[in-house]
């Protein structure tokens, strides 16, 4: 099973991206020079749109995989996974650092990999739904 980044959300992120680089382009007809922000305005924009759709959560008979535009390839053994909860930010100090709903998946101890935060608030809800079913029935089989 594999879930990504939702249109919505890719959508959400770069509105306002998008409207400024309208405005802009508006105002460069209008004949103020403004074409400058309205091209890197685009282009951040366009940057986000292309990182929530690369964003991605794989759950295989034996693994956990995670990958994305800018964050390095993970593989996670399910059998090394203690546990996988979804998880909001706020009671510690590191928490401001990471996303503000994320899903948290939590080695065991001894495990060669480290804690994984992916932001949530990039998938449907339906389908992180899906991803913890599927997740605890493979590590309950497992």
């Amino acid at each position: 099973m594999t879930i990504r980044g939702s249109f919505g959300s890719a959508l959400m992120l770069s509105i306002w991206f998008f409207l400024i680089s309208a405005l802009s382009a508006i105002g460069a007809f209008v004949g103020r020079p403004v074409w400058l922000h309205s091209l890197v305005s685009a282009s951040i924009g366009l940057l986000l749109v292309a990182w929530v759709a690369t964003v991605r959560v794989t759950v295989t008979e034996s693994t956990l995989e995670i990958s994305g535009l800018f964050r390095r390839h993970r593989r996670i053994a399910l059998r090394d996974i203690a546990e996988v909860r979804l998880d909001a930010a706020g009671s510690r100090y590191s928490d401001r650092f990471g996303p503000a709903f994320r899903l948290q998946i939590i080695p065991r101890d001894g495990a060669p990999v480290g804690s994984v935060s992916v932001n949530a608030k990039l998938f449907k809800r339906a389908d992180l739904s899906a991803l913890l079913r599927r997740i605890e029935e493979s590590r309950s089989r497992g």
